[in-house]
């Protein structure tokens, strides 16, 4: 019977619960820190003008009810999740882009040039290597240097 030990790696299985309780103690601190943000605000009233326009006035972000800061808080962690997945990807993408560019801007020419200098060598490599399959051929054909008995 053949024992495996798995030694320093987890499984994923056992990663998934630790990643939800992370996301559900981070919700709390941001409904708490809301909470007390918009506390602090009171019934300051807000007013926003666009261009001239109004657009609301007498907003008062202290008289929220919990459901509302709740939606707030899953809103900001979906737009903190989008971020921590986008961000990556978008400098990825960008890496990407610039080693496309780095192949073409510097690989393409330096395979011309390559091929060039190929075709311009063409005959002089040919005389190498007939040299060398002439010499390889002489070598077969040598006959050895042993005393028959």
């Amino acid at each position: 019977m053949i024992t495996v030990y798995r030694v320093g790696r987890t499984s994923g299985r056992s990663l998934f619960p630790v990643l939800l309780i992370l996301l559900l103690l981070s919700a709390v601190a941001l409904y708490i820190g809301l909470d007390r943000g918009l506390e602090a605000v009171g019934d300051t009233p807000l007013r926003l003008i666009v261009d001239g326009e109004e657009i609301f006035d007498g907003l008062r972000l202290g008289t929220l009810s919990g459901g509302e800061k709740l939606m707030a808080v899953l809103v900001l962690l979906a737009v903190g999740l989008a971020l921590a997945l986008l961000l990556p990807m978008l400098v990825l993408f960008v890496l990407a882009v610039v080693a496309f560019a780095l192949m073409l801007g510097l690989g393409l020419p330096m395979l011309v040039v390559a091929a060039v200098l190929l075709c311009i060598a063409s005959p002089v490599l040919l005389l190498a290597l007939m040299f060398v399959w002439m010499l390889k051929k002489a070598a077969r054909s040598r006959p050895s240097a042993t005393i028959a008995r």
